[in-house]
């Protein structure tokens, strides 16, 4: 209270650009510079007039910026392919900061040690690596900063079969149909699909076929089928 038009806001002492309001209200404007370390600033104010004189100096406390989230994009994937991470603070870094990176399952997913949030950014990217894996397999991405620790999930599925398809369904004894098997992603490595038929008798089929690296499909291989026969397989990587 008691504030006049000769009242100034002081921060450490030093005068701030200061608004009067009311007797009971003035702004001040502070410079970011005056933010950009951690640490504990005095602010008072200082009336230049007759009777005036300084208040008690309160403290103003500078915090360093947290981890308000880490996002993974995508969060699901076939083993042996990448995610990007992306970490990011509640405020713009003071400073270059280093945040340690981790998983909690690295037979699921691995993260370099750290990533670097350059000074008045807020966030940075990262990569996360996952191996081929037989079973779906999960892990928690954290980041660290400070003793607090953000994460997010990421799941590794397995390479699996999704097709198989028959360019006929129904034929006449002796016809020719052609097969072609597919994978839910592309084949990490040469990956041999086995074939069987339920009955050998009425359909053939080849003992396999070789899905190749890189590939989501097989090239289209023949049987000759008498009369209908069930064909079933199994995914075997090399």
């Amino acid at each position: 209270s008691n504030l006049t038009g000769f009242s100034a806001v002081r921060w450490n002492g030093d005068d701030l650009t200061t608004v009067y309001i009311s007797p009971n209200l003035l702004l001040a404007y502070v410079d970011p510079s005056r933010l950009n370390a951690v640490g504990t600033a005095n602010v008072s104010v200082h009336t230049y007039s007759i009777g005036g004189g300084d208040t008690q100096s309160l403290p103003f406390s500078i915090t360093a910026p947290g981890i308000a989230s880490v996002t993974l994009n995508p969060t699901s994937v076939i083993g042996g392919k990448k995610s990007t991470g992306t970490v990011t603070l509640n405020a713009p870094a003071l400073a270059d900061t280093t945040i340690k990176i981790s998983s909690t399952n690295t037979a699921a997913a691995t993260v370099g040690a750290t990533v670097k949030i350059l000074k008045g950014n807020t966030s940075a990217t990262f990569s996360v690596t996952t191996p081929i894996v037989t079973v779906v397999a999960t892990s928690d991405i954290l980041a660290k900063l400070n003793g607090a620790s953000v994460g997010a999930t990421i799941t590794v599925n397995p390479v699996v079969l999704s097709t198989l398809n028959l360019s006929k369904t129904s034929v006449l004894g002796g016809t020719v149909v052609s097969g072609t098997v597919a994978l839910n992603s592309t084949a990490n490595v040469d990956t041999v699909v086995t074939l069987t038929s339920s009955d050998t008798s009425t359909a053939t089929v080849p003992v396999s076929v070789t899905i190749l690296k890189g590939k989501s499909r097989s090239e289209e291989h023949t049987s000759e089928l008498q009369s209908r026969g069930l064909i079933s397989y199994a995914v075997f990587c090399l």
